[in-house]
């Protein structure tokens, strides 16, 4: 898609200008410079980029300059035709959600580009917040391809107890049913039997797993995403995420970070109304 950006052909005949191409360069790899750390694959959209323009040293310069100054650029408005605005846009939203979330200071970042580049509020809105729904469900995917039958049955029977924890079931608590069918697959008796577990809320009988330090803190994220899915969040609800990082051997600070994280995505899309 990058590619299809840098070659638009404007009504006119014309290509993209030097100052077009440095404005969507730099809104690009502004992106890279919101957070303090680099997905593999938000590295191989920037690395793209880089071999788009490599026949462009000015461009690949000023790119140097925005990485380095390690915070994001001013992002000046400009007038681009609807529909490579709308590309730009949606290609920034898609490096944005590659590495399966988008936190709050992305989403004001991407929040400024928008405005930038004309884009109607309520599109920015729609557009970000699909993106937000598909980086959710990528990130369970990846999570459960990382996971062998018998763990994959430990976290089916764990999310079903998470869901009922607070003795009744949010609207958005109800999507993560989905993700126990996925778990057990077409499985029918297992299927049956976690549900009839569900509300049993002892652990001591299901499987003994343990996880490498990355896939637990993932497997902790994804139940706080379940828990903290409606901005009420009961106090048993993140009592039991904790219980389940005791049981998994992670250290308590870290687990304060990530729900310190949540919660901040949980209020921001909260205040912003995408929830």
């Amino acid at each position: 898609m990058i590619k299809k950006i840098f070659s638009f052909t404007k009504e006119d005949g014309t290509g993209l200008t030097q100052q077009e191409k440095l404005w969507i360069a730099k809104a690009i790899v502004g992106l890279a410079t919101v957070n303090d750390h680099l997905h593999l694959n938000e590295k191989e959209h920037i690395v793209a980029l880089y071999e788009t323009l490599d026949g462009n040293p000015g461009i690949l310069i000023a790119m140097n300059k925005v990485i380095k100054g390690d915070k994001p650029p001013w992002i000046d408005p400009i007038s681009f035709p609807p529909e490579l605005a709308d590309q730009v846009f949606k290609y920034i939203l898609q490096v944005a959600a590659c590495d399966y979330e988008i936190p709050p200071e992305e989403i004001r970042y991407i929040n400024q580009v928008g405005f930038a580049l004309n884009i109607n509020v309520l599109k920015i809105h729609k557009w970000t917040n699909f993106a937000i729904r598909q980086a959710k469900i990528e990130f369970f995917n990846q999570l459960k391809n990382d996971l062998n039958e018998e763990e994959c049955y430990w976290l089916a029977h764990v999310v079903l107890k998470a869901i009922y924890i607070d003795k009744h079931i949010d609207k958005r608590e109800i999507l993560f049913f989905n993700d126990v069918y996925e778990l057990l697959g077409e499985n029918e008796a297992q299927i049956n039997e976690a549900k009839a577990d569900g509300k049993n809320l002892k652990l001591d009988h299901l499987p003994k797993v343990q996880f490498d330090h990355a896939l637990t803190r993932r497997i902790l994220q994804y139940l706080l995403r379940l828990t903290m899915s409606n901005i009420q969040v009961e106090e048993s609800e993140i009592a039991f995420v904790r219980k389940i990082a005791q049981m998994l051997q992670y250290e308590e600070d870290e687990l304060e970070t990530i729900i310190a994280s949540e919660h901040k995505l949980l209020l921001f899309l909260a205040s912003s109304n995408n929830l």
